[in-house]
């Protein structure tokens, strides 16, 4: 699996091509971001908290019902290193 970093780089350079898969992309990084965090046994309201988000807003992220922003998935990958 491609680390969180990597996937964070990917998604910088589709936004600013105006890549139209963008938001499989951002999709495809919160399955990851879920995937890590069960691995690492941190709950949901563990990570939101630590990130400063709401555990709902997570929860869409994880299940790619919202897209993001690369503040916060920067955030989300250093939380789970």
């Amino acid at each position: 699996m491609q680390s969180l970093l990597k996937k964070i780089e990917d998604l910088s350079e589709r936004q600013k091509k105006g890549d139209a898969q963008l938001a499989e992309a951002w999709a495809e990084f919160g399955k990851a971001v879920r995937e890590t965090r069960e691995i690492s046994r941190v709950t949901i309201v563990e990570l939101a908290t630590k990130i400063g988000v709401s555990k709902s807003d997570l929860s869409y992220r994880e299940t790619g019902l919202r897209g993001g922003d690369l503040e916060t998935a920067r955030k989300v990958a250093e939380a789970l290193k």
